[in-house]
């Protein structure tokens, strides 16, 4: 009897690690053969994926690059994204007129390849946004980056990042609490405004920074 206890346990065992080394797939996750890739640049996703996770092999996102992609339950952007390639007018518009769910944001240092004052970012442009998560170690957030974006956020933290010229410029933005780390800078200008969140309704700020006087609303 002892020695089939010891058997069954040692089958039990196995069967633990076995499972433990299966890969969890998300349902309905965006494959690979989703993203149309120029070396290191997206140039369109062509999926029909409610969830999409940037490849970790793309630097650049080109202009309208989401364009047509309705509904997306959830979009992440990594750590090695670095530029949002524009368009003649210098707009990106990446995700623009599609509804994101949760937005996982964490390029640490991604910018506009050009920039002027009427700059449109990835996510402006009737952008919808239920929920965003800014990394900790986001150090910047581009100019016009959610400018015209529809958001409805119960909190928002930015940690550290310098934020860019109308980076938050929407009157469709509604912030329940907004938290400035003590390292939020501000980057960047156009006829001596920073506009960062002109416009936009915050019930509750907590602001830490030690830049003074920001334009935070219209």
């Amino acid at each position: 009897m002892g020695k089939i206890r010891k058997v069954i346990g040692a089958l039990f065992l196995i069967t633990a690690i076995l499972v433990t080394q299966v890969p969890t797939v998300e349902m309905n996750a965006a494959p690979s053969s989703d993203f149309q890739i120029d070396k290191t640049k997206l140039v369109k996703y062509t999926g029909t994926a409610s969830s999409v996770s940037i490849p970790s092999s793309i630097t650049t996102i080109g202009a309208e690059a989401f364009a047509g992609n309705t509904s997306l339950t959830s979009v992440s952007i990594g750590e090695n994204v670095t530029v949002f390639r524009t368009d003649s007018n210098c707009h990106n518009r990446a995700f623009s007129k599609n509804t994101i769910g949760m937005l996982y944001y964490n390029p640490s240092s991604a910018q506009l390849d050009q920039f002027k004052g009427t700059a449109y970012g990835p996510f402006s442009y009737n952008t919808k946004i239920s929920g965003l998560v800014i990394g900790e170690n986001v150090e910047v957030i581009p100019y016009g980056c959610f400018r015209g974006a529809k958001m409805e956020l119960t909190e928002l933290q930015i940690e550290k990042a310098d934020i860019g010229y109308a980076a938050f410029d929407s009157s469709n933005i509604h912030i329940g609490s907004l938290y400035i780390g003590n390292e939020v800078s501000y980057l960047g200008t156009s006829s001596n405004e920073m506009n960062c969140f002109q416009g936009a309704i915050i019930d509750i700020l907590h602001y830490n920074s030690n830049v003074i006087e920001p334009e935070w609303s219209s």
